[in-house]
């Protein structure tokens, strides 16, 4: 679902929940809420993709580490993975909703997370801000959250909450209730705020993980990846903090040639 605002600085969401419930599912229905709320406390309009994998086919990843050599997949020719990993690249915040299934992620976030493996070695996500979203029935949320926040992480977004709802056979239409939605809300247009500023917010663990990564590239990393980091320049920039706004600068840049 797509819903586009007007204004210079629009901000973009881009939200993906890994059911094949469609807009029945537990998580799809808290997401939503959350987005609509965020919606009417925001002073500018911005747009929303909003994406299920019942709407959205994905064909499974095969393992052939073409990304990672090349820096695209063979499967997006028989899918529509491109267009949503185009439109993630081009949002400010990034929403990751799930179901708790045995205490993990569903096998269509996996395999979403899958696709867009690569990012974990090119920080695509460097300058955003991401928020994780699991509902179980009374268990498990902190381990799934844990998951997605890390992988968020290690492809440099910043997350900013992880949340995590156990129904208990409560109506996710009600549960939780409209006060702690809106304050969900409010957290996510405080940020986005900061985000608009350029003003991010960067972990101990992002720093780490941004040393490691470029020394692993450096090092041993695949052709693609090693060019990647070398023409952009990120080889030079001597932190996490350094990395994020020698990418605002570049696709600045690009905006303007283009």
């Amino acid at each position: 679902m797509k819903v586009k605002g007007i204004g210079k600085s629009m901000k973009k969401v881009f939200a993906f929940v890994g059911t094949r419930k469609g807009t029945y599912s537990n998580t799809y229905i808290i997401v939503e809420r959350i987005i609509e709320k965020l919606r009417s406390l925001y002073n500018e309009e911005f747009e929303v993709g909003l994406y299920t994998a019942s709407e959205q086919t994905i064909v499974p990843c095969c393992g052939c580490n073409h990304c990672f050599k090349c820096g695209r997949c063979p499967e997006d020719e028989k899918d529509k993975m491109k267009e949503l990993r185009d439109y993630m690249e081009s949002s400010d915040l990034i929403i990751l909703g799930s179901g708790v299934h045995l205490h993990n992620v569903t096998a269509d976030t996996k395999n979403f997370l899958d696709r867009i493996a690569m990012w974990s070695h090119c920080f695509n996500l460097a300058g955003k801000i991401g928020v994780t979203i699991t509902t179980s029935s009374s268990n498990g949320n902190e381990i799934v959250n844990g998951y997605l926040s890390k992988i968020l992480n290690y492809m440099g977004c910043s997350v900013i909450a992880n949340i995590g709802v156990k129904l208990q056979n409560r109506e996710s239409k009600k549960y939780p209730d409209d006060t702690i939605i809106a304050r969900y809300a409010e957290i996510l247009k405080n940020e986005l705020e900061k985000v608009g500023n350029r003003e991010y917010s960067i972990n101990e663990f992002q720093e780490k993980i941004y040393m490691i990564m470029k020394q692993s590239i450096l090092n041993s990393g695949m052709e693609f990846e090693k060019d990647f980091w070398i023409k952009n320049g990120y080889v030079n920039c001597e932190n996490f903090r350094k990395f994020i706004e020698r990418k605002k600068e570049n696709e600045i840049a690009y905006t303007r040639c283009n």
